[in-house]
């Protein structure tokens, strides 16, 4: 079945979500999706007698701390390939979003907080298939030289020197304007972007 609008809106797809999914969850921290052949158009789904299938399921971990960097990718099976991709994080900081996987980056909470994470495949014939995963996001400790400081997010340009940054369970401080440049592989005592960090624990005066 086709339809006149192509779905890569995400917004139009998430509506059929509810009716046109049916949710296989694993107990790995991965959801499945087993989609039937359906319209963008339209939150109706159809019965397809040639066995018709399209599979989108996401793999990364299902709990996180601010600040951290974390990869999440997708498995997408049947359809027609080549498919197009999109992902939709709202709580998470990312500066790729139409890619077959994505690097996000964990915001500050306070206290323990699940945020959604959705991923949707489409194929060359105006098929889609949508798949979910929760994440909960805790708070890092507040300890040490990090106590205070804000996670590091690759969509933010860092142009004060010395502007500190938490990341990985360490504390880094801005060298050279940069945007994007995590500082796990981009610091050194001099010449990169960050300065080598200092491990949380570390006492006063770094």
């Amino acid at each position: 079945m086709r339809a006149s609008i192509f779905p890569y809106a995400l917004a139009a797809i998430v509506l059929l979500f509810n009716t046109a999914f049916v949710n296989t969850a694993s107990a790995h921290g991965a959801a499945d999706y087993q989609a039937t052949e359906q319209s963008a158009s339209s939150s109706a789904t159809e019965e397809n007698t040639d066995g018709f299938s399209f599979k989108a399921r996401i793999t990364g971990p299902v709990s996180v701390v601010s600040g951290d960097t974390v990869t999440y990718d997708n498995v997408t099976s049947g359809g027609e390939p080549p498919y197009k991709y999109t992902w939709s994080t709202p709580a998470f900081s990312s500066t790729a979003f139409k890619t077959s996987s994505v690097q996000l980056t964990a915001p500050d909470v306070d206290k323990p907080v699940t945020e959604k994470i959705t991923f949707v495949a489409a194929d060359t014939q105006m098929h889609a298939a949508i798949a979910t995963l929760d994440v909960t996001i805790n708070p890092r400790p507040d300890t040490g030289v990090c106590a205070g400081i804000p996670a590091w997010s690759p969509a933010r340009i860092y142009q004060t020197y010395g502007e500190k940054v938490y990341y990985k369970g360490k504390m880094y401080k801005q060298n050279f304007y940069n945007i994007n440049k995590d500082p796990e592989h981009h610091s050194a005592d001099y010449g990169k972007e960050w300065l080598t960090g200092v491990p949380c624990q570390a006492g006063a005066g770094h």
